[in-house]
């Protein structure tokens, strides 16, 4: 049985790929779907970890989130090049 991934859109992501993915069957949803816009991204990964959510961004600065938080809520860290801009995202083990 394979898990449903839950996808989290960053505030800079923009509505067509939200858009595409829901088109593609994925379940997104987007800050301002389920927070308050220019919440902090501490906030937003401890939003993801509790709902179990994958974070997609281009936001470089994602990727600097407290080691802690991470280690506590048991989840890694993985970062894409995308030309001269990174993607982070957070996976939940």
């Amino acid at each position: 049985m394979t898990e449903e991934l839950f996808f989290l859109a960053d505030e800079n992501i923009p509505f067509q790929i939200v858009k595409k993915l829901k088109s593609a069957g994925y379940k997104v949803a987007t800050v301002d779907q389920i927070a308050k816009p220019g919440i902090r991204n501490d906030e937003l990964a401890s939003l993801a970890i509790k709902h179990g959510m994958i974070i997609i961004t281009r936001d470089a600065d994602l990727a600097h989130l407290k080691l802690d938080l991470m280690r506590k809520n048991q989840c890694h860290m993985r970062q894409v090049k995308d030309g001269a801009r990174q993607n982070g995202r957070i996976h939940i083990k």
